[in-house]
């Protein structure tokens, strides 16, 4: 009986082909694509099984027959949202007797033995469901019309604090000039953030953003599952193209052809860009956290090339504990911030010795090597390493062979660190900090 449902709805799905909407384009190939494609899945709609189209334009139907734009779109959100519920690369939990959304662990998984979801949900059970879906919705612009925060208290009791008089709104405006004129005005633009001509000199007192790290997500890849439907649903400029624009993404993805360089060479343009805009006074504020040493040194080297020096940096506590890109692994759960102003103004020079860099970064965090924070104390060490660095002259480089010797030294004060006195550690000696022209950069051979 089921089966026979099932052939009969692929043969409406086939016979219906060309009235249905789902996405045609074709997977676009890279890094985590890759999985896909060497299981010869071509197209997107493939990921997904003939009832779930089916049960999909039922859903489309619907929406499209809302006649406001604005609610229409809100369906649309919900709708997408449920897409990474409802496919056939949808892992099942079986501890937890529930399913994982595709993207769980930030890439595009090879599901050998997917659980499939009911795309319109059974009353309140069942996760990623197009109702359970909508209800986060709701639940979210709820939260947006009364913000508040969650603490524990002494007692191990959670409180809620609401923020009286905020809510998290915009007037969104179609011009820079507008922003001053507009209460809670927001200018919103779809581009590449290497050139912003709508945003003129020394007019911004922050850029505060969230660049890609090298090579640890591929946004363009992961974005396209959704972004192939939103265009089959929506008419509008942003959605023109068949699929997210590559070209201009900061990214490392050996699938793409995308390296080091271009990684660097594109973050360098962006960081240019910022300071173009920014006020003299102003400073740029973005995350970063990887595990790679040639990471943070392409970090680094955006930094100094776009004409910028880290004054100020503090780790926060970035992905949540069960993760499972961080649970039971030797995983960076936390982000470095990094604050950084431009290198024009007169500032002092942190030319020093390495040993001293780590002396800087553990003076106010001896209390924490007890606590076996390996990841606090690396960020603090990187933070003090990255603001030495890019507090040089102008025309001087600092060499990644100097940069890779303090952090190998570094791996090996952690290793002999005493825990349990945590307030007698010895620095190990570092080679005094040298500066070193541009070329010698491509001869280290560190990794």
């Amino acid at each position: 009986m089921d089966r026979a449902r099932i052939t009969h709805i692929e043969e409406t799905v086939t016979e219906r082909g060309e009235q249905l909407i789902f996405p045609k384009q074709r997977i676009l190939e890279g890094a985590s694509s890759a999985r896909w494609l060497r299981h010869n899945y071509q197209y997107y709609y493939e990921i997904f099984n003939a009832r779930q189209l089916l049960a999909f334009n039922f859903l489309i139907e619907a929406i499209q027959e809302i006649p406001e734009e604005e609610y229409q779109n809100a369906f649309i959100t919900v709708f997408s949202n449920s897409l990474e519920y409802n496919n056939m690369m949808t892992p099942y939990n079986y501890p937890h007797r529930k399913l994982h959304h595709l993207f769980n662990y930030h890439a595009m998984p090879l599901t050998t033995t997917p659980v499939e979801n009911a795309v319109w949900g059974v009353g309140s059970k069942g996760a990623g469901t197009f109702t359970n879906c909508y209800r986060r919705y709701v639940r979210a612009k709820q939260y947006c019309r009364k913000p508040f925060d969650k603490y524990k208290g002494l007692g191990g009791a959670v409180q809620t604090v609401v923020t009286k008089q905020e809510r998290i709104s915009a007037n969104l405006v179609s011009s820079f000039e507008e922003l001053s004129e507009t209460p809670r005005g927001a200018f919103l633009l779809c581009g590449g953030s290497a050139h912003l001509p709508s945003i003129p000199e020394h007019s911004v007192d922050f850029v505060i953003t969230d660049p890609p790290y090298f090579d640890s997500i591929h946004y363009s890849e992961l974005s396209n599952f959704f972004y192939v439907w939103l265009s089959c649903l929506i008419d509008h400029q942003y959605f023109a193209a068949k699929r997210v624009p590559t070209e201009q993404e900061a990214i490392v993805n050996k699938g793409m052809d995308k390296g080091e360089e271009d990684y660097q060479e594109l973050l360098s343009s962006v960081f240019k860009e910022s300071g173009r805009a920014l006020k003299n006074d102003g400073k740029l504020i973005f995350t970063f956290h990887h595990t790679k040493w040639r990471a943070w040194w392409t970090m680094l080297t955006a930094i100094i090339e776009s004409g910028f020096r880290v004054v100020d940096f503090f780790p926060v506590m970035s992905e949540y504990k069960v993760n499972p890109h961080i649970r039971n692994k030797q995983s960076l759960d936390m982000d470095l911030v990094l604050v950084c102003q431009k290198r024009g103004k007169p500032f002092e020079s942190l030319s020093l010795p390495p040993e001293e860099v780590l002396k800087r970064a553990f003076d106010d965090l001896s209390s924490t090597v007890s606590e076996n924070n390996d990841n606090k104390l690396f960020l603090y060490f990187m933070g003090e390493l990255l603001r030495t660095a890019s507090s040089i002259q102008d025309n001087e480089k600092v060499n990644y062979s100097w940069f890779a010797e303090a952090l190998t030294h570094f791996d090996a004060f952690l290793a002999n660190i005493d825990r349990s006195f945590p307030t007698r550690y010895e620095i190990p000696h570092i080679q005094q900090l040298r500066l070193l022209d541009a070329d010698t950069l491509e001869n280290s051979g560190y990794p």
